[in-house]
């Protein structure tokens, strides 16, 4: 067996769409070379972009309200609202 992959035995490998490879490789997460015109990928470089990545929890989103409008400015906003 060959050290290269083309997209296509890289699709069949991995169970992924060659679309997705292509748009991986675009966005620079799985790592290709081009020869000639075509793409190839190391079957190393498929395995390590197959293994699962840590995933770092995202923070809880704190929501404030907004303080109530209050003088000049409130008064300007109902005004800009009742000439529309």
């Amino acid at each position: 067996m060959s050290a290269w992959l083309s997209i296509k035995e890289a699709a069949a490998r991995s169970g992924f769409s060659t679309k997705t490879l292509y748009r991986a490789i675009a966005a620079g997460e799985l790592r290709a070379k081009k020869v000639r015109s075509r793409w190839r990928i190391a079957v190393h470089d498929l395995e390590a972009w197959l293994l699962p990545r840590p995933t770092v929890p995202r923070p809880a989103v704190v929501r404030v309200a907004a303080p109530p409008e209050t003088g000049s400015q409130a008064a300007l906003r109902r005004i800009e609202g009742k000439r529309r």
